[in-house]
């Protein structure tokens, strides 16, 4: 994952707990937001292109109803 898009994830308030590894493009991808309790996969992301470094992006958290 780029410094920029973590940086954009910590922002919104969806920091992932562990190291993200977006390994699906077109699909929904699930994980722990930092905040949230050990084990819930609240936060998602979705990738839009295989380029990591200047991919696009969409991510949020169900549980903070926050999406960017």
């Amino acid at each position: 994952m780029n410094d920029k898009l973590l940086a954009a994830m910590t922002e919104a308030g969806v920091m992932p707990a562990l190291p993200l590894i977006i390994d699906s493009f077109g699909e929904t991808q699930r994980f722990q937001v930092a905040s949230d309790k050990s084990g819930s996969l609240n936060g998602w992301i979705i990738s839009y292109s295989n380029n990591l470094d200047d991919g696009v992006f969409v991510f949020g958290s169900w549980f903070l109803e926050r999406w960017h």
